[in-house]
């Protein structure tokens, strides 16, 4: 049986999709104006998330702070979207999920797929000011799915259902 070149080529693709590790990072810049602000990112179950911040949000005129929050106001807590945390800290949510805190440094093991958002944890933000930056890396371990591609001879591009977003690396 002779295999043709594509179809070699296609099953060498397939099995390097089986072992590979792919890792993605982008940085973030997070306005303290708005509670949350869409990465473009999106996430797969299983994904490690890691997350390391900085810069400052104003949560009135007098009071600032960095990704960590503001630690010492629990009366400030009914305006936080993560209750019992830190008021302005960053947090993060995936898709429709429940938001967590985040923080300055933060590693999290994504529970379900979507797209990450990160924001202040105030739900008042209409006198915030200032910005985070967040670097934000993604390690994709592929979950061991075996992707059967067929790639027939007569045809120049097949869609291979896979999806890439931009920055990934395939290696």
């Amino acid at each position: 049986m002779k295999i043709s070149n594509k179809v070699f080529q296609s099953i060498l693709f397939c099995f390097f999709l089986l072992f590979s590790i792919s890792v993605y990072s982008q940085t973030i810049t997070v306005s303290g104006l708005k509670t949350w602000t869409d990465t473009e990112i999106e996430i797969n179950k299983g994904d490690q998330i890691s997350i390391t911040a900085s810069g400052t949000v104003f949560a009135n005129a007098i009071v600032s702070c960095g990704p960590d929050g503001i630690s010492n106001r629990p009366d400030w807590d009914v305006y936080c979207v993560v209750k019992g945390k830190p008021h302005e800290g960053l947090i993060m949510k995936i898709g429709n999920s429940e938001a967590v805190f985040v923080g300055s440094s933060f590693t999290y093991i994504a529970k379900q797929s979507g797209r990450l958002y990160l924001g202040v944890n105030d739900n008042d933000v209409w006198n915030n000011k200032g910005k985070f930056t967040a670097k934000v890396s993604i390690m994709n371990k592929n979950d061991g799915t075996f992707y059967n591609i067929t790639v027939p001879g007569i045809q120049t591009w097949t869609d291979t259902k896979i999806d890439i977003w931009k920055g990934q690396q395939l290696k």
